[in-house]
């Protein structure tokens, strides 16, 4: 699916930005603790996870890395409702 018009980043990239963000926020980690976990400064937490016209896009090794240390699927952070909301809780 293709970015609407207006918007930076596609549908499926705002998705992966909003699962990881969801990802960190229910392991209880800051976002500083969420960058420290995946070796990155704060600001590149914050642009991983900004899906406004601002933000950077993310690359498959910042995928796997995010999968790695929270042990889930990557293509779980391509979907709406990934299976890993209860696994975290």
């Amino acid at each position: 699916m293709e970015a609407s018009q207006g918007q930076k980043f596609s549908y499926e990239t705002t998705l992966a930005k909003r699962n990881i963000k969801l990802l960190r926020l229910l392991a209880g980690k800051t976002l500083g603790e969420g960058a420290s976990l995946l070796g990155i400064s704060r600001k590149q937490m914050e642009d991983i996870e900004a899906t406004r016209n601002y933000g950077c896009y993310l690359n498959l090794d910042t995928l796997i890395n995010v999968s790695k240390k929270y042990d889930v699927p990557v293509e779980s952070l391509l979907v709406e409702n990934a299976s890993w909301v209860e696994h975290i809780k």
